[in-house]
Order: C-alpha cells, then sequence, then structure tokens
C-alpha cells in the first residue's frame, strides 16, 4: 500500500505571530537582579528619611495633609479644613493621600511624621519598579532594568517622597494605569486590564485631579491594542476604552456624591482644580 500524502497547508496559512517578550524577566539571574535594583531603591529612600526626620516639620501642602490625616484618624471625618478659622466640611484637598495618611496615624498614631515619610520611601521603591515594568513593556527587559538602576538613584526621584506629600503614591498609580494599558495593547484579552487601567486613574484622580489627563493617553494605547493602528471600527476596542472609563468613573463618583451633599455644590473631586490647572 501506498504511504499516505501529507495533509496540504492552507495557502492562507501565514506565519505564526511572535508572542511579546513575557513581562517579568524569567526565575533566575534577570529576576533577582530587578529584585535587587529594587530594594537598593527602597534602601536609599529609608537612608534619606532617617538623616531627615529629626528636623523635619510638615510646611505648606504636608502641613494640610498632616491636619486632614490627623483629624481622619482620630475623629473619622473629612469635616474640618485645615485654614485657620474655617471649620465644617471641605474639598480643597482630594481625598486619597490624606486617607492613606490616616491609616499610618491609625497605626503608629497622630502627628507619627517618620512613619508618614517612611511610608512614602515604600511607595518611591514601588514606583521605581513600576517605572521598569512600563519600559519593559515599551522598550525590553534590558532597558527596564536601566530604568529602574537610573531611578533607584535620581535624586528627583528620591528627594519626591522626603515630605508628606502626595506625589509618591500619584506616581505609583498612574504608572499602573499605564502599565496596565500597555499590558493589554501587548496581548488584548477581555477587559481586565482595561479595569485595572480605569480603577488606578480613578484612584489617581482622587490622589490629584490632574490624573484626568491619563485617560485620552490611556484610551490611545486601548484603541491601538495588539499593535497595529487606531481600530476605530473595533467594538472590542471601544467596549475596553468604556471599561476603564466606566471603572474612573465608579471609582470617583462616591466622592462626588459626597461633595454634593456636604457642600451642596458640584464638585468632581477638589475646590481648588482650577488652581490646580
Amino acid at each position: 500500500s501506498e504511504p499516505p500524502m501529507p495533509r496540504p497547508t492552507p495557502l492562507t496559512a501565514g506565519p505564526e505571530p511572535t508572542p511579546p517578550e513575557p513581562l517579568l524577566p524569567p526565575a533566575g539571574r534577570w529576576r533577582w537582579v530587578a529584585v535587587a535594583v529594587v530594594g537598593l531603591a527602597l534602601l536609599v529612600r529609608l537612608a534619606v528619611v532617617l538623616k531627615i526626620r529629626a528636623g523635619y516639620v510638615p510646611q505648606t501642602d504636608a502641613q494640610q495633609f498632616d491636619l486632614l490625616a490627623s483629624r481622619l484618624s482620630e475623629h473619622h471625618t473629612f469635616g474640618s479644613a485645615p485654614q485657620a478659622g474655617m471649620i465644617g466640611p471641605t474639598a480643597l484637598r482630594a481625598p486619597l493621600y490624606p486617607l492613606f495618611l490616616a491609616g499610618v496615624y491609625t497605626v503608629f498614631g497622630a502627628g507619627s511624621w517618620t512613619w508618614g515619610l517612611l511610608a512614602n520611601a515604600v511607595l518611591g521603591a514601588i514606583a521605581v519598579g513600576l517605572l521598569g515594568i512600563v519600559a519593559t513593556q515599551l522598550l525590553g527587559r534590558r532597558v527596564g532594568l536601566v530604568a529602574i538602576l537610573i531611578a533607584a538613584v535620581h535624586p528627583a526621584m528620591v528627594l519626591t517622597g522626603t515630605s508628606l506629600q502626595l506625589e509618591p503614591l500619584l506616581t505609583c498609580l498612574c504608572l499602573g494605569g499605564l502599565a496596565a494599558a500597555l499590558q493589554h495593547r501587548r496581548a488584548p484579552r477581555g477587559a481586565r486590564w482595561p479595569i485595572v487601567a480605569g480603577v488606578c486613574l480613578g484612584l489617581g484622580m482622587l490622589t490629584r485631579e490632574q490624573a484626568f489627563f491619563f485617560l485620552p493617553a490611556v484610551g490611545w494605547l486601548l484603541l491601538t491594542a495588539g499593535g497595529r493602528g487606531p481600530r476605530w471600527r473595533d467594538a472590542a476596542a471601544w467596549r475596553a476604552i468604556g471599561a476603564t472609563a466606566v471603572a474612573a468613573v465608579v471609582v470617583v463618583i462616591p466622592w462626588t456624591i459626597r461633595n454634593a451633599h456636604e457642600l451642596h455644590a458640584f464638585v468632581p473631586v477638589t475646590t481648588s482644580a482650577g488652581f490646580g490647572l
């Protein structure tokens, strides 16, 4: 009998698409180097905090965050404005960083400035790791490693967290939203990563309202998912954008409702948005 003939390959079949490089380095040298660099970033920031803590006193914005967080930890209310002579509901500051700092004060006591600075140092190290993830998503693991090496010791990145300020938290949330959108762009599949991006950016807006301006950039990344040009007629791309927008709104709207109830006005996040812009 004659041997079976091989099945013909369909003429329309093309080469298999090359899968994207794994986001995180495989177990072994690369992963341990990345962990070591992020650990170095944390040690540098902790050392700076321990150096400055003896003479540190919150000033300007940091003083307001400290007063709001102290009131939250002691009286469980966001009801007293920090300016002298003003008592009552306030939306002068976005709520998330005072809530974060109030959590630190609840554990270690109101006015625990050193612990607040140490918490910011941890956020700074997390931001370094997230920056490495974004660089890896865009340009590969080698560039990601170079990025975290620079960020671990860059003076501006280190000094950002040396006061009771919101920037370390805001940086983590915006980088998290960006990384989630880029991950969906690398491998579009469902709505999980668009929802994560929306939650991160919603929390970012509750930290500082200017995080809203990340939404158009994230929307563009979702519209070009898969590495192609903008898919204007692709329903899946628009569903991903809608999932991000809805997630961000769901996160922000409870605070907007609170402002409408307490201030009797439409204040999406803060009353300082114009000044911030």
